[in-house]
């Protein structure tokens, strides 16, 4: 049956949104990231919130950031991530947990109320809570929001969406060792 969570209601919390993500990183944690909001000031969002369901509790990154120098993420180490503040305020974009990271693919935003559909990928490493932004080579995905991804065994998944103008039924596949993009042949679409 459906209960409605009580989380601490003297501690901060995420405002009200949608076209969000929220991705379960482990049994104990799901991160929400970006969205939008009716406010006039910051009607898109960048920020990063995680639920601690084994306290009911909102954190922020910055709250359980280890203090462990040592830490480092993977993606650090990687020529084709560049470490960046973050994505650009953004929604109905996709994000899956890949290894120790949450991939953020597309979506739209921007700053203001103009629509931007995106096609880039932020990288946000679950050790260090640092974000990273990939560069990626081969058969990209156009730009596009509404779609859906997924990882699986090496490899990430873009499905659908639109840009606006047209309605995708494709699917595009980062292998995640090579940084290539491959669209992949789909029957989505309207019989011959």
């Amino acid at each position: 049956y459906w209960a409605k969570l009580k989380v601490g209601d003297d501690s901060p919390q995420p405002c009200a949104r949608w076209k969000h993500t929220a991705t379960k990183i482990d049994d104990s944690q799901i991160v929400v990231f970006g969205g939008f909001t009716s406010s006039k000031e910051m009607p898109r969002l960048n920020d990063v919130w995680i639920l601690d369901t084994s306290k009911d509790a909102w954190v922020t990154c910055e709250e359980i950031t280890d203090s462990d120098p040592s830490l480092q993420s993977l993606w650090a180490t990687k020529e084709n991530a560049k470490a960046v503040d973050g994505p650009c305020p953004r929604g109905s974009h996709s994000s899956a947990l890949v290894e120790d990271a949450i991939f953020i693919f597309g979506g739209y935003g921007g700053n203001g109320y103009s629509r931007k559909d995106f096609n880039d990928i932020h990288v946000l490493c679950t050790k260090t809570w640092n974000w990273y932004e990939l560069d990626t080579k081969g058969d990209s995905p156009q730009p596009r929001s509404g779609h859906k991804s997924v990882y699986f065994e090496g490899k990430f998944y873009v499905m659908g969406g639109w840009n606006a103008v047209e309605t995708f039924d494709d699917i595009h596949i980062l292998d995640i060792e090579s940084m290539t993009w491959t669209r992949a042949d789909s029957a989505c679409g309207p019989e011959s």
